[in-house]
């Protein structure tokens, strides 16, 4: 894809797949779909699909996205007079420990109509803090404008541990599985993050990785649209805590030269942080 040049859709030029003007792009008579699944998946996530007839873009007119240094954000958020607070409050929100929360360095922050969050920052190829993640109190969760939403959610010294590396969903997961003494990489998406998770196992080389999917099964999804039939076992419309558990599992598998095994929490459970609130992770090693 990176020989390519590719053009985000907008509403004037919405992917001609999946319908909708956003996060996919085009390329001539290809279309990078992230929502529509077929036998083409990309590395970067989503589905590379041929368009029979290329549709005329019209190239929005866009600001500059500005960049900003999100390890100066995440460190002004930490060090926030309201930051230890923030923790604690959602330490006895989410069920997980002040430790996993500072090591995930959570901390404070303010929207300009005054709304409040909690910051979790995300990590990039080396280890660096790249992106912030906004979390409101009702659970809504948004990337600081100006970071990268393609990090994982991690502690610095993440592979010191258990020998089996747990990848999970969201950052919550990931103070879970840190209470319960795992090695633990968190993406930021049921199939985002698989660039930089590469990275860091390349280097770790770990023998067992597991990839936990989330219990999210949508089953009257089923039958609204044509790549999810009444009769799909589960793809990334009707299931998708299941399928990115798998597809990320593929793709780390190909890559890796190595299997990459998939579980799921038990039945009960919709994540890994409840399934540590309510057994501990009873199951896991």
């Amino acid at each position: 894809m990176n020989k390519r040049h590719w053009s985000r859709v907008s509403t004037r030029s919405r992917c001609p797949i999946c319908g909708n003007s956003t996060w996919c792009s085009i390329s001539g008579n290809l279309c990078h779909c992230m929502r529509i699944h077929n036998d083409y998946p990309s590395e970067t996530g989503g589905w590379i699909h041929l368009i029979e007839k290329p549709i005329e873009f019209v190239k929005p007119v866009r600001q500059a996205k500005p960049k900003k240094d999100a390890q100066q954000i995440a460190c002004t958020c930490y060090k926030h007079p309201k930051a230890g607070l923030t923790r604690k409050r959602l330490s006895e929100k989410l069920g997980v420990t002040l430790q996993a929360l500072e090591e995930l360095i959570v901390g404070y922050g303010i929207d300009y109509d005054g709304t409040e969050w909690a910051s979790f920052p995300s990590r990039g190829e080396r280890g660096e803090i790249t992106g912030v993640v906004r979390r409101y109190d009702d659970g809504l969760k948004k990337t600081v404008y100006g970071t990268s939403n393609a990090g994982v959610f991690c502690k610095q010294w993440w592979w010191i541990g258990n020998g089996t590396v747990y990848i999970v969903e969201g950052p919550s997961d990931v103070a879970a599985m840190l209470d319960a003494g795992l090695c633990v990489l968190g993406r930021p998406s049921n199939i985002g993050g698989t660039q930089v998770l590469t990275q860091y196992l390349k280097r770790r080389q770990p023998k067992r990785i597991v990839v936990i999917g989330e219990n999210d099964e949508k089953p009257e999804r089923r039958g609204e649209v044509d790549s999810c039939p009444k009769s799909c076992n589960g793809c990334s419309y009707c299931f998708p805590g299941a399928y990115g558990a798998i597809a990320t599992a593929s793709r780390l598998s190909k890559v890796l030269s190595q299997k990459v095994e998939t579980i799921m929490p038990p039945n009960g459970y919709k994540d890994v942080r409840e399934w540590w609130n309510g057994s501990q992770l009873k199951g896991l090693e």
